[in-house]
């Protein structure tokens, strides 16, 4: 039987299926590199191209997608006598929650 290790950190387990145990030091190190695969990257889109698709300003896709989650700031903060600029990456999962959630839903009458 493969010598159980505990770990300073507790992880939660993980289901290999018919692999190693994740108590194990085999088990463990297969964890920690599945946890530190890189990710797919996402899409992300410019205001402008937020404001073409929903035929709306930038400066309304400014005000309505700056505080949303997901959302990326690479503008400059805001000094003594100049004004902040914001520059904002809005990932298409964003955009496609965003319009999911303002979509006027339709009641059929009975």
């Amino acid at each position: 039987m493969p010598k159980q290790i505990k770990f300073k950190k507790q992880y939660k387990p993980i289901k290999f299926g018919d692999g190693p145990d994740p108590g194990t030091v085999e088990g463990h190190r297969k964890a920690m590199a599945e946890a530190a695969a890189p990710r797919p990257l996402t899409e992300y889109l410019t205001v402008s191209d937020v404001a073409a698709i929903l035929a709306v300003s930038d400066d309304t896709i400014l005000k309505q997608f700056g505080s949303l989650d997901g959302v990326i700031d690479i503008g400059t903060p805001a000094e003594m006598h100049r004004r902040r600029k914001r520059v904002l990456r809005i990932p298409r999962r964003t955009l496609e929650r965003y319009i999911a959630e303002k979509q006027v839903k339709v009641r059929r009458r009975a």
